[in-house]
């Protein structure tokens, strides 16, 4: 793959490096230039599939070259109606279901208000209100089976499996000078499900703090993606700081100290969508349009936090056409590997690989909401 990043450094082509604050082991600093924006390679799709207007998909995983895991929605809501499974999955080709799994509900195995993500070679399904994860095995997923189910008493925002533990994000995790906070929590922090390891008299950064986490057990390595800015880490099995990747942007939000919890005083919008991993590499959808106008603000009226949504950063309202998806490819090492704009594509609702250098996106029709999967070959 053509190698188009830069990597700002003290010495010529060498990675800035600094210590780590929490552990004081080193921890490489690479700094990404607009070069990963104004030189990505354009590739383009072809498209895979597109589903019935009579079924409601929010996003889609292809699980082979034949099945595609879909995450479903009603028509009129972003939930689940009462009768309806979380997930389908479908053959490509012959366009008909074969599998579902979790139903809408209380009982075992059934969900209400799910979110959902790809790690690799797996789907986590996590319920934050019932303190369950459930964990499927994308390859079992069309034939309905091996999907367990976990559960854990701490809270949490994102969590997947790792090395028969628990990997979560720390809800009370915040360090930032200009509120003051300065929280003396670990970001990550592993269980078995019953251990809360974490302070819940320190102020609660959930609201902030919605990051991806990626894994790959058999190099050793967790990779922590912020989606509020331009931030990506390499954490080792021992959950310690081995690598940080910043830019090419400068975008940061500010935020609220609500006394109990923090809120985004101002956010720019998510400069991380979409993304997935295989193996070899780590695909993230780069956001390079945010508005310099925040998108959403909190302030405090009466003693209580009040959250406004700015309509005035509406994309309708430039006069540029919207640009292509930016895919960054990373290696397991924290390496950049080359950049890539999907060409026609403005938006997706997820991204999936095919482990050969393919990239899947599913994407959803502005006018009909019907969803397609798409191709890209990379490399």
């Amino acid at each position: 793959m053509k190698n188009i990043f830069t990597v700002l450094s003290v010495i010529a082509a060498t990675a800035m490096v600094l210590y780590s604050c929490s552990d004081k082991a080193d921890n490489i600093i690479t700094v990404l230039t607009d070069e990963v924006k104004t030189g990505a390679v354009s590739v383009k799709g072809d498209t895979v599939c597109t589903f019935p207007d009579t079924v409601f998909f929010q996003k889609a995983w292809m699980a082979d070259d034949r099945h595609a895991i879909c995450e479903t929605r009603t028509a009129k809501w972003g939930g689940l109606s009462q009768d309806q499974w979380a997930f389908e999955v479908y053959d490509i080709r012959a366009m008909q279901p074969v599998a579902h799994f979790l139903h809408s509900g209380n009982g075992p195995f059934e969900v209400l208000s799910p979110l959902s993500y790809v790690v690799d070679d797996t789907l986590y399904v996590m319920e934050s209100s019932k303190g369950k994860l459930y964990v499927i095995p994308v390859d079992k997923a069309a034939e309905g089976k091996g999907i367990q189910e976990l559960s854990f008493k701490f809270n949490t925002m994102k969590a997947v499996t790792y090395k028969g533990n628990i990997l979560s994000l720390n809800p009370y995790w915040f360090e930032n000078k200009e509120t003051g906070v300065s929280n003396g929590e670990p970001k990550l922090f592993y269980s078995d499900g019953e251990l809360i390891p974490y302070d819940e008299s320190k102020i609660f950064s959930g609201n902030c703090f919605q990051g991806h986490l990626l894994t790959n057990p058999d190099k050793g390595t967790i990779v922590y993606v912020e989606n509020s800015y331009p931030l990506v880490e390499f954490y080792d099995d021992s959950l310690r700081l081995v690598r940080s990747i910043i830019g090419p942007d400068k975008t940061k939000p500010e935020y609220l100290n609500a006394g109990n919890s923090l809120f985004h005083a101002k956010y720019y919008g998510s400069i991380y969508g979409c993304v997935c991993c295989d193996d070899r590499y780590i695909y993230l959808n780069y956001n390079d349009e945010l508005s310099s106008e925040p998108f959403m603000t909190t302030e405090l009226v009466d003693g209580s936090p009040v959250i406004s949504v700015n309509d005035d950063t509406d994309d309708s309202e430039k006069e540029t056409e919207p640009k292509d998806v930016l895919i960054l490819v990373l290696d397991w090492k924290g390496n950049p590997q080359s950049s890539y704009r999907l060409e026609g594509l403005k938006g997706c609702t997820a991204i999936s690989s095919g482990r050969d250098g393919t990239l899947y996106a599913s994407v959803k029709d502005t006018e009909t909401d019907q969803l397609s999967i798409l191709r890209y070959k990379l490399f």
